[in-house]
């Protein structure tokens, strides 16, 4: 692959690259045997313990309603937690007044607003404007200059004990307990959406809306979204336009061996979302690795060690003999940090003796929607100098496709929420995936919202491409399939591929992907019955539809994205 030059994605360094070492091996999930379970992955940790933020000093008590968060400890919980840890956070305040709410409670009613819901950890309207407590997951969204407040989500994560901004003068202590996932974004008066630093990406924010969360981290524990709302993850495809060839790709698909592992579609369970704070270890790559890392990927990204941690199909670490060069897999290694909004995903990943291995690192900027509106169905790309979503044009990662990998997995807490609201990935053996339409055609393609293909081998205009998404059709009848509709992963599943579908992300045999459950409140036993990894197995290619999202593009000169 040509050496590229490296530059920024969404202010934080976002490419990918391996274009023969991410994807043409064929392994996509690496070891995934469809449920490999080990010891890995911490549970969220709630970030670091406050101390219930500092009592706030900008003003007396009731002064532009400074101290309704940093007052007395009611406001900012106990130590290391938000009330109980996720109940609460900074709990629903009554605005305007100095007191500080009961723990757990709404807030009493004061001069300056009503108190929140119990336990929705409510966000207090700065410079004295009133804050209602919200609804748990309902956003997180802050209004300076006195505008009100909708209640902040309460998550398991965030940064504790940093001091809330404060129109009075004062910090005041505003969170305070581990409970407060972030909050996400601040809304100034004239609608125009900043980031604080130190809070957590809670959804998108558009014109001063706060949207709910989902699911998130490892079990998919905590609520909150891996990038804005609008972003392409989160879209619901239910009437989206359909390929014109749509029919001709899943008839070939099945008529040229249907899904990998002899047609069945199968769940891989293999990969692990680690959870790190601001006080995780960071160790930056080291200089000493026998293998080439890729000239599309972030250099030097030090990556956060969450400890007893473990890399996908491992129990541990550690990947084969990676430190020698003899990787076994693809290794993937994925840590969410909410605190800082950087989701951290890197390939043929390996820690030992302190040192960190990695081929290809990515660190996504969770705040930016990177990728933008679709092409218009039916469309052709736009000029290549505008072909800036994602990485950037013909840049890869540690997915094949370019797209990040944690947001795409199902988790224990999205079957347990009882439906998937977000794209899922999905794989195929890379002779089932279009190279090209013709042996002379540029190669290998790819489709919106992808930047980059693997190394597919199949010459048809009708094998179905890198990037491509499918959308289970909407008259679906599981029982049929012989599927039990009342089963929690078939149920929550199904939802998901009708109205958020899955996407075509890497070469591989197992063709859906979802994140381990070690250590989550039930395991996938629990959940999809005696079948196992194959409850959705009798869902064939020709029950879905192939969206059109415009023309394709192809190639390896990798061309970061600016934005």
């Amino acid at each position: 692959m040509p050496k590229t030059s490296i530059v920024l994605v969404g202010s934080i360094a976002a490419a990918l690259s391996m274009a023969s070492a991410c994807s043409s091996s064929d392994t996509g999930s690496g070891k995934g045997s469809g449920g490999a379970v080990s010891a890995g992955g911490l549970r969220g940790s709630g970030g670091a313990p406050g101390s219930g933020g500092a009592t706030a000093t900008g003003g007396a008590p009731g002064s532009g309603g400074a101290t309704a968060t940093g007052g007395a400890l009611g406001s900012g919980g106990a130590k290391g937690t938000g009330g109980a840890l996720g109940s609460g956070g900074a709990v629903g305040m009554g605005g305007a007044s100095g007191s500080g709410a009961t723990l757990g409670s709404g807030g009493a009613s004061s001069p300056g607003g009503t108190g929140g819901r119990s336990g929705s950890g409510g966000v207090q309207g700065l410079d004295g404007g009133p804050a209602s407590g919200g609804t748990t997951g309902a956003g997180g969204t802050q209004w300076l200059d006195g505008g009100p407040a909708s209640g902040g989500r309460v998550g398991t994560g965030g940064r504790s004990g940093t001091g809330g901004r404060s129109a009075t003068g004062g910090t005041q202590g505003s969170g305070g307990a581990a409970g407060v996932d972030g909050g996400g974004a601040i809304i100034d008066a004239n609608g125009a959406d900043t980031v604080d630093a130190n809070l957590g990406m809670d959804g998108a924010f558009d014109g001063g809306t706060t949207v709910a969360g989902i699911p998130v981290g490892h079990c998919g524990a905590r609520s909150g979204r891996y990038f804005p709302a609008t972003s392409w993850i989160y879209t619901d495809i239910s009437n989206a336009p359909v390929r014109s060839n749509s029919a001709a790709t899943t008839t070939w698909l099945e008529s040229n061996g249907g899904w990998g592992s002899s047609n069945q579609l199968r769940i891989d369970t293999s990969f692990v979302i680690l959870d790190a704070d601001a006080n995780t270890p960071r160790v930056a790559p080291t200089s000493s690795d026998p293998m080439e890392y890729s000239t599309d990927c972030d250099p030097n990204v030090s990556m956060p060690i969450p400890a007893n941690g473990r890399i996908e199909g491992e129990t541990g670490y550690v990947c084969g003999d990676r430190v020698n060069g003899n990787p076994e897999g693809d290794c993937h290694m994925l840590v969410a940090d909410f605190s800082s909004n950087i989701l951290f995903e890197a390939y043929q990943a390996t820690y030992a003796q302190n040192l960190f291995y990695t081929t290809c690192t990515i660190a996504w900027n969770m705040v930016r929607d990177v990728w933008g509106a679709p092409p218009a169905p039916g469309s052709t790309l736009p000029p290549v100098a505008t072909r800036n979503w994602g990485i950037g044009r013909q840049c890869t990662g540690p997915d094949a496709a370019g797209f990040p990998i944690a947001p795409l997995l199902f988790t224990i807490g999205d079957v347990q929420s009882g439906k998937v609201e977000h794209a899922i990935r999905f794989i195929l053996p890379n002779n089932r995936i279009q190279k090209a339409a013709t042996s002379t055609d540029p190669h290998p393609v790819f489709v919106w919202p992808a930047t980059h293909a693997g190394g597919p081998t199949a010459i048809s205009p009708n094998a179905p491409i890198y990037g491509s998404r499918w959308r289970l059709k909407a008259d679906f009848d599981a029982t049929s399939r012989g599927l039990d509709p009342a089963n929690p992963v078939v149920k929550a599943v199904v939802y998901g591929l009708q109205h958020h579908g899955m996407l075509l992300s890497d070469g591989g045999d197992i063709a859906l992907t979802a994140e381990d459950g070690t250590g989550c409140s039930q395991t996938w036993d629990d959940l999809w019955g005696s079948k196992a990894s194959r409850v959705l197995n009798g869902i064939l290619p020709s029950d879905f539809d192939v969206l059109d999202t415009g023309g394709t593009d192809s190639g390896y000169d990798c061309v970061r994205n600016t934005r």
